[in-house]
């Protein structure tokens, strides 16, 4: 865009610099230096009075303001003022730079929208997005058909299994989750070691049970007093939710955005439910 402007500002001091000063031809707007003349066109290339500007260096002697071939006898005559003529090639000028400089800028302007879209895609591969909460709730849903709002941990490793991406883990699904055949095959190897194991056969899980215990521990999943067995949905979708993000802060907040969609989601998927109680979901 510089280069841009710096030909044509050559190229008007070579053309214009001795057209006479007017109303938007000033001491401070003209092409009689390389630094002026670049500036004139900056301003031009914000669309300020640029037609204005072209039509008063097309200005001819009929005017009666400027002198077509002013020689040193009429500069010294006038005081040393330059008062000379415009001529039609500014129309081609101003026409030709705006055009250039509104594709440019255009073409600048889509190309920053692009390359952002593209860093975006890039570092946020992993952020939630569409439908993930409302398949969150779905399968929280297989687990907890009254809407509690609580689960056994056993239940929740499941839901872990069942779940697909973001919130799902890809590693384990495919070590611990078998399809029906292979199901069948894997469990027969376990016959003398089936007590080392945590099987559901409905849902194809086959899990070691210090695994299990690794699991819990890595999510870092929260109990309480009179429900050491029980997970709460909150503490879960805040726990899947940080792990997206990547946040290893301990004070890692959802956004709002996110509270929001999770509850509006909530409430939409239970409230047919002839039993549904809002309270149940209020953590503790």
């Amino acid at each position: 865009m510089f280069l841009l402007l710096f030909i044509y500002a050559a190229l008007g001091i070579n053309v214009f610099s001795g057209v006479v000063y007017q109303d938007y031809i000033t001491p401070k707007n003209n092409f009689r230096s390389i630094s002026g003349a670049i500036i004139y066109l900056f301003r031009c290339s914000t669309g300020e009075d640029w037609n204005k500007i072209m039509h008063e260096f097309n200005i001819r002697e009929e005017s009666g303001i400027c002198i077509d071939d002013q020689d040193y006898e009429t500069f010294v005559r006038n005081g040393n003022e330059v008062r000379g003529c415009g001529t039609s090639f500014s129309q081609f000028y101003f026409l030709t730079f705006t055009i250039i400089i509104s594709w440019l800028i255009m073409n600048l302007s889509v190309a920053a929208v692009i390359e952002g879209l593209e860093n975006a895609k890039t570092e946020n591969s992993g952020v939630i997005e569409g439908d993930d909460v409302e398949v969150l709730i779905e399968k929280w849903m297989e687990y907890d058909p009254r809407a509690t709002g609580w689960l056994d941990v056993l239940d929740f490793v499941c839901l872990i299994l069942d779940l697909p991406p973001p919130f799902g883990n890809e590693n384990l699904q495919k070590l611990c989750k078998f399809k029906k055949e292979d199901f069948n095959k894997v469990r027969q190897r376990l016959v003398f070691n089936e007590k080392s194991y945590y099987i559901n056969e409905k849902r194809g899980i086959l899990i070691k049970n210090k695994d299990i215990l690794q699991i819990l521990k890595s999510y870092k999943v929260k109990t309480y007093d009179g429900r050491p067995s029980k997970v709460h949905f909150k503490d879960i979708y805040t726990i899947l939710v940080k792990r997206v993000f990547e946040e290893n802060t301990e004070d890692f907040e959802i956004s709002k955005y996110l509270k929001q969609k999770m509850k509006n989601q909530w409430y939409d998927k239970h409230k047919k439910m002839r039993d549904f109680n809002k309270s149940n979901f209020k953590l503790h």
